[in-house]
Parts: structure tokens; sequence; C-alpha cells
């Protein structure tokens, strides 16, 4: 396996693609913090409130950097290679999704949880849903 392909393995696709996603949040969570502490701030000097907005600035690559190495496992890409056949084996034949179990039937949020993270890396597996 060359250079390239390691990085660019179906694993690191996925665990970006989850980066990404999760990068929004914690994006717009640390912009309520930010703007909360410059509410809080608004008479201090001008250079006070550049220090924190920097701070905050530089927090988002940091906490971008963090969830892609908590959501990338290398391993799985040796140990556990698959196939777009076996990515989408949960699915029906016709592309339509199965229906979705609410929290009241599944009895547990972890249930439902994972029954949402299934549809979104069954997707991953085949590409664009919608073709």
């Amino acid at each position: 396996m060359n250079f390239f392909e390691s990085i660019l393995s179906e694993e690191f696709i996925r665990a970006f693609a989850w980066t990404l996603f999760h990068s929004v949040w914690q994006g717009g969570l640390i912009a309520l913090i930010a703007m909360g502490l410059l509410i809080i701030l608004r008479k201090h000097r001008p250079g006070i409130r550049y220090m924190i907005l920097y701070i905050f600035l530089m927090l988002i690559p940091v906490f971008f950097t963090a969830t892609f190495l908590y959501t990338y496992h290398p391993e799985n890409v040796k140990d556990n290679p698959r196939n777009e056949a076996s990515a989408i084996s949960g699915l029906p034949e016709n592309n339509i999704l199965p229906e979705m179990p609410t929290i009241v039937e599944s009895g547990t949020y972890d249930a439902w949880y994972v029954h949402t993270v299934n549809i979104f890396e069954n997707q991953a597996g085949k590409g664009a849903y919608l073709r």
C-alpha cells in the first residue's frame, strides 16, 4: 500500500466526514462562548477583547484536529476491510431507507443513535444517496 492509498483510505474519509460534521456545532459553541465573553468584557480595552477572540479562533483548528484524531482508527482498515457490498448490506435493494424507530419504540436513546449513525455510515459507503 503506497502513501496516498493509506491517506485516502475509506477510514480516513469516514473520519474526515464525521470531523466536518462535528466541527459545525463545535465552531458554533466556540462562537457563542466568545460572544458571551465579549458582552461581559465590552468595557475593557480593545486589545484584551482582540486577544480573547484570537484565542477562541485558534481553538477551532485545535478542536478539529482533536476530533479527527478521536474518530480516525487506521487499524480498522487492516483488521476490518469493508467493500461496497458489505457497507450497504443493511439497506433494502430498492434504496428505500427502513423506517426509523422512535425513542419510545426502541426503549433507549442508544438504539436510535446507533441506527442514525448506521444510516450515515451506509450512505458514505455507497456514495451519493440520490443519483
